[in-house]
């Protein structure tokens, strides 16, 4: 059963058990599954016959590509010295928005500023990139009172650098509600990928980003404080499989969370994308890009993902049929543009 994104352990990784196959493999895999529509190809994250390599190189390619500079490597150690990783965003000189989970835990404190790192890097693993400090760590005031209910849409936090940035430049956010589904979506983050085959475990996993179809939205996510009414809002992509027979979002099945985080209406195409892929443990708090008058443009941060998206017992988690859903931005942007300004 898949459980929503967390903080991910650099020490303590979970196990992830993966399918790989060869090319003659594949063919075989796909007619089989031409012959039987729920059958699944098993793959983690991304295209089952792409690789990591070639998701990773999205990040410096050139062309009709959101600014992914802009997203950052974010860790920390807890009071039992155990490390954490996360992902962000720069929208402002010395402002990084990401998840509220990935800083607050139901029953946990809150994680303290000065235990933060941040790294504009592709590579955490390269040791000459310098870690910047963060001085203040701003939750969504309902994020708390509502004890870390990342369902409720308000999912985000505030980190402010200590000293602002100079050489990268900050992404803009999503200004309306006029996001359309079916349009093209971008994802970007350091999720952990370190137990996928010809991966090393003792390294951390690089940038990487992955394509998707926005495949919902809500806007109907009210959080009340101290009198004071906060929107919010989630979207959501799935994982299309290479024969188009599982479509997660557009078919009849609904999971309970998937018809209470979204409703049943909505469309959602099957074609699956050159570089499909969907969210893994360490992507939460990286951002969802999408065009507004022909520019990318954050509209959200990972928030989790469904139990169980599909009525069948193949399914593996951030397998082919996965949900992620993010918490909306533009429902937001008056809280945070009060903390950032």
């Amino acid at each position: 059963m898949k459980k929503f994104y967390l903080k991910l352990s650099i020490l303590a990784l979970l196990s992830i058990s993966i399918y790989s196959c060869s090319s003659d493999e594949g063919v075989e895999d796909e007619e089989e599954e031409m012959a039987d529509p729920v059958a699944i190809i098993k793959t983690f994250g991304v295209r089952h016959d792409k690789t990591l390599a070639d998701y990773e190189a999205l990040i410096t390619a050139t062309g009709d590509y959101p600014n992914f500079a802009s997203v950052v490597y974010l860790s920390w150690f807890d009071a039992n010295d155990i490390g954490y990783t996360a992902s962000g965003v720069l929208i402002d000189d010395d402002w990084i928005l990401t998840a509220g989970h990935n800083m607050f835990t139901k029953g946990e404190p809150t994680v303290k500023a000065e235990d933060v790192t941040v790294q504009f890097t592709n590579d955490p693993n390269d040791t000459s990139i310098p870690e910047l400090s963060v001085e203040m760590v701003v939750l969504h005031p309902t994020y708390i009172s509502e004890e870390g209910d990342i369902t409720k849409g308000n999912d985000l936090c505030l980190l402010k650098l200590t000293n602002p940035i100079t050489d990268v430049t900050p992404i803009a956010l999503f200004p309306n509600n006029s996001a359309q589904i079916g349009s093209q979506v971008w994802v970007a983050g350091f999720g952990d990928y370190s137990e996928q085959d010809g991966q090393d475990s003792s390294l951390r996993s690089k940038k990487h980003a992955i394509q998707n179809v926005l495949d919902r939205k809500t806007s109907d996510r009210p959080t009340t404080i101290n009198g004071t009414t906060y929107a919010g809002g989630l979207l959501a992509i799935d994982f299309d499989n290479p024969s188009g027979t599982v479509n997660s979002l557009g078919d009849d099945y609904e999971d309970i969370q998937e018809e209470e985080l979204f409703g049943i209406d909505g469309a959602s195409s099957s074609v699956l994308l050159p570089f499909e892929g969907i969210t893994v443990q360490g992507d939460s708090g990286g951002p969802i890009f999408i065009k507004d008058a022909g520019v990318w443009k954050v509209a959200g941060v990972v928030s989790g993902g469904v139990n169980d998206p599909i009525d069948n017992e193949t399914y593996v988690n951030s397998g082919y049929g996965d949900i992620s859903f993010f918490t909306r931005t533009f429902p937001m942007l008056s809280w945070i543009q009060s903390v950032i300004e």
